[in-house]
Order: structure tokens, then sequence, then C-alpha cells
């Protein structure tokens, strides 16, 4: 399918919900037509790289249509919200087209944690500037405020200060509107968000204007999500202020349910001998100080690393080596510090499930942790409840952190894995 260079104009509210045949393709489903993006995913069947799903082609003729009609300028929507269970090719999908969107236009993808995170750190600069431009601004008090000089500027000049119509040129604007058309330009008008999710009554605050500005800038945003928009902050405080900003989402994107399906990330691992990111290990093991020096070793050959962890998790057998690990302290984001109690700095270190997960810690945190460690030993993982949903909220936000840096991650838990986790 041709694209060609055109208007970026904001689309209306002309957005749908994907429905999918019991085949998951639909009357006009995948077939009907095959476009660019289609035909890459094709050669990845022909190459066996993956399995050919219905679903995962009909959300990508959704994908293509999108990123034709927003190249044309003849766009119907502000972007597609994709919905669905883990392992189900949400971000594979998204990866695919945002790579196919580079060949045409510019593009940002951003996995949602260091998104906000980007957003939260803009804002304070933005906020900072702001405070010390209205300090250095105030007039000394022997000026008189009726000067010339305290005048304001439209009175001496018929030109109005703004010259463009475009919202990107408006000069009365909050903090976050700001922030949010610095990200529009910086994204070239496409915008990839992996892994959407309110957990943070700040967060759900500060996106409604957020989206709304970059929707207003006529930005083309794709979300993936584990939830549909209307579960978005479910049961959150105050979840009545985040509920204008799901009816905007439902009313202004596509939103495509990939359902609950496969998880192609299990039957990779099952088929080809690979072994997950994720080791276990009895926390009571003699060989402990053996498996972490066994860890930092194979740091240094990553193609190793799966197999290698987990024959020596197996075997649990071996010399205790004595490892020059001490107390650390990190530098995370927004000028905060962690302290990391076992730790061999740009190599490995080792957290309590306690330290972690129990103590009010953020993806920030995790994030910045990821950065410091290629790997991680996280221990005493206990059985969860749901009936405590903090810890368990946080080891889900850690071990996302994890799996987006491509860490390797062991862990010791009192049970065997998924039996921690509530049923």
């Amino acid at each position: 399918a041709g694209v060609g260079p055109g208007s970026r104009a904001g689309a209306g509210s002309g957005a749908r919900a994907v429905g999918v045949g019991g085949d998951g393709t639909g009357d006009d489903g995948p077939g009907a037509e095959e476009g660019e993006l289609v035909s890459i995913y094709l050669q990845h069947v022909t190459q066996n790289k993956i399995i050919r799903d219905p679903l995962q082609l009909k959300l990508l003729l959704e994908l293509e249509k999108g990123g034709e009609g927003f190249v044309s300028g003849e766009r119907h929507t502000n972007g597609l919200y994709i919905y669905g269970g883990v392992g189900t090719g949400k971000t594979f999908c998204m990866d695919l087209f945002e790579r196919w969107m580079k060949t045409h236009t510019k593009t940002k993808r951003w996995h949602f944690h260091e998104f906000m995170l980007a957003i939260h750190q803009r804002l304070h600069e933005v906020k900072c500037s702001e405070l010390e431009s209205e300090l250095d601004s105030e007039p000394s008090p022997w000026e008189s405020q009726s000067s010339p000089l305290y005048q304001p500027l439209e009175s001496h000049s018929s030109t109005p200060l703004e010259s463009h119509s475009s919202p990107l040129y408006q000069t009365s604007q909050t903090p976050i509107v700001k922030v949010a058309k610095e990200h529009a330009l910086l994204s070239g008008g496409v915008l990839c968000l992996d892994e959407f999710q309110v957990t943070d009554i700040g967060d759900a605050i500060i996106l409604k204007q957020l989206l709304q500005t970059l929707f207003h800038c006529g930005t083309f945003v794709v979300f993936t999500s584990n939830r549909p928009p209307n579960d978005l902050y479910k049961n959150g405080l105050n979840r009545h202020l985040f509920a204008p900003c799901i009816k905007m989402i439902n009313n202004t994107c596509n939103i495509v349910n990939l359902g609950q399906g496969v998880d192609y990330r299990s039957l990779r691992r099952r088929d080809t001998g690979v072994c997950p990111d994720l080791y276990l290990m009895p926390p009571t093991c003699k060989a402990h100080d053996t498996w972490m020096h066994k860890i930092i070793q194979l740091c240094e050959q990553p193609e190793s690393i799966g197999m290698g962890v987990e024959e020596s998790i197996r075997e649990g057998e071996g010399i205790p080596v004595s490892l020059a690990v001490s107390r650390t302290q990190i530098t995370v984001p927004m000028g905060r510090t962690l302290l990391i109690e076992k730790a061999k700095l740009h190599s490995v270190c080792e957290v309590s499930f306690s330290d972690i997960c129990t103590q009010e810690k953020s993806a920030h945190d995790y994030i910045g942790l990821s950065n410091a460690f290629p790997a991680i030993l996280l221990t005493d993982v206990p059985l969860m409840s749901s009936m405590d949903p903090d810890p368990l909220r946080r080891f889900i936000t850690f071990l996302d952190a994890m799996y987006e840096g491509r860490n390797l991650l062991a862990i010791s838990s009192v049970r065997p894995w998924p039996c921690v986790l509530p049923a």
C-alpha cells in the first residue's frame, strides 16, 4: 500500500471497537487485502519466526490503515488502543508497526513506565524554570508598579503574541500542556506506548490533559495494555477524576481486543528449549554464593545466560565463593537514591522482597535498579494475597521493569512459581 506525505491535522471522534468473528477474521478479515505491514508479518511466518494468528493479522490491518491515514492526512481516529492477555502479541505487533512507520515518518516508542518518568522529570524542570522566572521578574520595592515597564506587552503592540493558530505554537499553557507539546514534536506525530496502565493518582490526573493535548496536536497514539480502557485504574483512589480520560480514549481511538488467546512467549520457550528469564531457587540453598558468582560470570556471556543459570540452579552444587559485594547507593530517576545492601557494581545485586515490594517504592526505583545492574537476585518472595494488593502491585511493576530492561532475574521464594501469586 502506498503512503505519501500529508497533513497531520487532528482526527475526529470516529473511533470504533474492532470486532472479530469466531475464527478471528471477521467479514473483511485478513486475506481480503494485504498491505506492506501484513506482508512483513507473513514473511516472519514463512521464516518460522512466529505462528500465524488471525487476531494479530486483523490488528495489523487496523494499524496499517491508521498509519496510512496519518501520513496522508485522511485518518479517522487518533490512534489504536490494543489490549489482551499476556503473550498474545500486542507488543510484537506494535513494534512491527513502529518500525514500518519509521520508513515513512518520525516515530517514538516508549515503555509506559519510562514515558511517565520522563514526563514527571520534565514537569519538574518546567515548574522550577517558571518559578525562577517569576522570582527574577519580581520588581524591586522602590520601583512603581504603574511604570510602563510593567504594562502588558499587548498594550504596546497591535500584533498579537500568538501568531500561529496551531496548538503547538500557543503561548498560554500549563506545564503539562508544554510538556505534551514537546513530546508531540519529539515523536514526529506517531507515539507508541507499551504496557499502558494507571496505578497512581498522580499519573491519573496528569494523563487526561497530557493525552488531550497530544491528540489536539495531531499525534497518532498506539497503546498496548493488559486491560480494556474501562478497567484502567479500577478501584483507584478518586477514580472519578480519571473517568474523562477513559471516555476520551474510548471516543477517539479504535479499541482492538486480542483476547486471552495463546501465550506465544511460553510456546516459544518450550519449543526451542529457551529458558525463561525468571529463575527460581530455594531460599535455604547452601550454594547461594556459588550461584551468585555463576550469575556474575554469565553476565559476560549473554548467549549462555538462560541455560547456564538453569543448570546451576537445578544442580545446586559447587564450591562456595567469597564475593566482593558491598553496600552500594545508586541514583534513581527524579534525583533520588536507593541503598542496596548487597551489590557488585555494574554486575549484580541482591535485594529482598520486603525491601523492594513492601516498602514505598515506585516504577522509578525499579527502572533505576534495572539500569544499574544487568543481573538481580530477588530473595524471600512470600505467598502473596489479593487482600494486601500493594506488595503484589509493586511486584508486578518490578517484574515489568526487569522484563523491559532485559535483566537477568533470579528469585528465591517459599513456594514454586506461580504458587506464590494469589489464585
